[in-house]
């Protein structure tokens, strides 16, 4: 289970990728018509690309994770500080008492649950890395 697990990971990276450069395309060309097999193509040349730099750049992989630290560092803050400056703001009481389930789900439990799929994804695919 755990190596399907990490497989599955593995190939959701490229996927993540493959479909945000094609969502970007979408976003800057207005007249391209995304299409599924195209999608697919992008994650296949993500995967090339991922297995090209894995077997024949394998000794700079720890230079370019070290000079890359920097640039994700900066850009995390960049986005907590505008995240911070530009969100809506209320009281701490309303904050973290008032709880409301504005997702159609009946049960607030299960909307709970359903909300924390995505941090959960995200933490494993670290954790799988």
């Amino acid at each position: 289970m755990a190596t399907t697990a990490w497989q599955a990971t593995t190939a959701s990276g490229s996927f993540l990728v493959g479909t945000t450069i094609q969502g970007t395309i979408v976003t800057y060309n207005p007249n391209y018509t995304p299409q599924p097999w195209q999608g697919t193509l992008f994650v296949f040349a993500v995967a090339l690309v991922e297995g090209v730099v894995n077997i024949f750049l394998v000794n700079q992989l720890p230079r370019v994770q070290k000079v890359m630290v920097f640039p994700h560092g900066l850009g995390w803050i960049a986005v907590i500080v505008v995240l911070w400056v530009l969100a809506p703001h209320t009281n701490a009481r309303d904050a973290l008492l008032n709880i409301q389930s504005n997702g159609g789900w009946e049960n607030l439990g299960l909307s709970v649950m359903v909300g924390q799929i995505t941090s959960v994804y995200f933490l494993i695919c670290e954790l799988c890395e």
